[in-house]
């Protein structure tokens, strides 16, 4: 049983609490960013499995709404792990990084930098611009 009067144990209750932080904090951040990466991968699957099937003489008009509506499901996908990945460098990992401070940040994978993964996101939201064709 802890003493509520020593602090000797009040700093290590205090030490444990921030070190479990930072252990969620990455917890949260390693989930967004394998779910941001997994609906960008699926979206560019997609994309590819269409083939160029605008320029086929042979496509049927169906086949074309459907092929479209692929393309839209795809672009939605990427608009959503482009949001994803913007939320996780514009919140979670600024949050993660008041948390624990500058010593709980040594060994970070450069992965979860705001720099890096904001990147990310602008680079998965232009690939959902050439989907749109904008």
């Amino acid at each position: 049983m802890s003493n509520p009067g020593n602090p000797t144990q009040s700093l290590r209750c205090q030490a444990d609490a921030v070190s479990y932080s930072g252990r969620s904090h990455f917890e949260l951040a390693a989930t967004l960013l394998a779910h941001a990466l997994s609906l960008s991968n699926h979206a560019a699957t997609l994309v590819a499995s269409l083939g160029s099937y605008e320029t086929l003489a042979s496509t049927s008009t169906p086949a074309l709404a459907a092929h479209d509506t692929t393309l839209n499901s795809a672009a939605e996908m990427f608009c959503r792990a482009a949001g994803v990945l913007a939320h996780l460098a514009d919140v979670v990992i600024p949050r993660w990084e008041a948390a624990v401070g500058d010593d709980g940040l040594k060994g970070r994978p450069v992965e979860f930098g705001r720099d890096v993964v904001t990147g990310l996101s602008k680079s998965v939201e232009a690939g959902a611009g050439i989907t749109f064709r904008c």
